[in-house]
């Protein structure tokens, strides 16, 4: 969670219309803003895809000349670490991790993960 904090001359009258997540603290005339608003932790959702070729290199790089790490079979569940490019960065069910081309790729249905 982020907390913005400053420290300067603000007038009352405007502390209280900074908003109502705002806590001031008076010292000697100068007043302590910490940001309160509440901030929602990012949810991860976890995106799922299926091989979509009878054969698919999970590459240690992102490019076609990058070693291979295993052979993926059409159907593999894979779920996406991230990507760059045309590329996505995936975990098959074994943990294992690498870079597959997203040309052979689609999206799982829900519930199959």
């Amino acid at each position: 969670m982020k907390q913005v904090s400053s420290v300067g001359r603000v007038p009352l009258v405007k502390l209280f219309l900074f908003g109502l997540g705002a806590i001031t603290f008076g010292i000697y005339g100068y007043y302590l803003i910490l940001s309160l608003y509440p901030q929602q932790p990012a949810v991860e959702t976890a995106v799922w895809v299926q091989v979509a070729a009878p054969e698919l290199k999970l590459r240690q790089e992102p490019a076609d000349e990058a070693r291979a790490v295993k052979s993926m079979k059409l159907g593999d569940q894979l779920q996406v670490l991230g990507e760059k490019e045309n590329w996505l960065n995936v975990r098959d069910e074994q943990g294992n991790s690498g870079w597959v081309s997203r040309l052979y790729i689609v999206l799982s249905p829900p519930g199959l993960q």
